[in-house]
């Protein structure tokens, strides 16, 4: 049975000029232009293009690149998924998006694949195991999927949203106010089962796509400096 509910964040109507910045610990060039979708397996960090259609292993120690693929698609999310991967990919003029299996030895398994909900509308995303949380951009949510597509449970941010990362009970998230474009973008941390309000813990000062939590620290993608950057929020979480 599907669940839907709506949630309000704490401090959003805070100017965002006046949000502390998220603090970089670290920044290296990506691999590739149009770095957007980011996730982690171990010491490798795997960022997917919507330029190159590529998607990349990267060592995180390094920062360089290990190993790649070329995809049938723009790549617009990665997520490790047990033993497999499980790649976001948009294809045919309209951009219809699917999640197929991957592995590194294998390639995309194209016959293992869903479509996405709302005529194939989303990107980004996150495990909660068994299922996967995407983002809808312009319908301002999260979406609970099983690994059939089928749609589980939808949260309603009211934020445009650029990535996401599900950490303990929180989904957090690249999100902004902006109409048009990813500027004056903030994260966003919200409760998955709706308990406590939306928190804003600190503005982006880059172009932050992608996202994911190595257990100590963020990672997210400087798509229009073509740079990758882990960071800590700018405002304390205390969870």
């Amino acid at each position: 049975m599907m669940n839907s509910y709506n949630q309000t964040s704490q401090g959003a109507n805070a100017s965002w000029e006046d949000l502390p910045p998220v603090v970089e610990i670290r920044r290296f060039p990506a691999p590739m232009p149009g770095n957007t979708s980011l996730a982690l397996d171990g010491q490798a960090l795997w960022v997917g293009s919507i330029v190159t259609n590529e998607l990349r292993a990267v060592d995180l120690a390094t920062g360089s690149s290990i190993a790649s693929w070329s995809l049938p698609g723009t790549v617009f999310g990665v997520l490790k998924f047990g033993a497999e991967m499980r790649v976001m990919l948009g294809q045919g003029d309209d951009s219809f998006r699917r999640v197929f299996a991957f592995t590194p030895q294998r390639g995309l398994i194209e016959n293992d694949c869903f479509a996405l909900p709302d005529g194939g509308t989303g990107s980004h995303l996150t495990l909660a195991e068994p299922n996967i949380f995407i983002v809808q951009r312009d319908l301002r949510r999260f979406v609970l999927l099983n690994d059939h597509g089928a749609v589980l449970r939808i949260i309603d941010v009211g934020a445009r949203l650029y990535g996401l990362a599900r950490v303990g009970k929180y989904l957090y998230s690249i999100a902004t106010d902006s109409e048009e474009d990813a500027s004056r973008e903030y994260l966003l941390r919200t409760d998955i089962e709706g308990r406590e309000p939306n928190r804003i813990l600190g503005r982006f000062p880059f172009d932050a796509h992608g996202l994911v939590f190595d257990g100590e620290k963020f990672w997210a993608n400087d798509r229009a400096g073509q740079q990758i950057v882990a960071f800590v929020p700018g405002i304390e979480s205390r969870d």
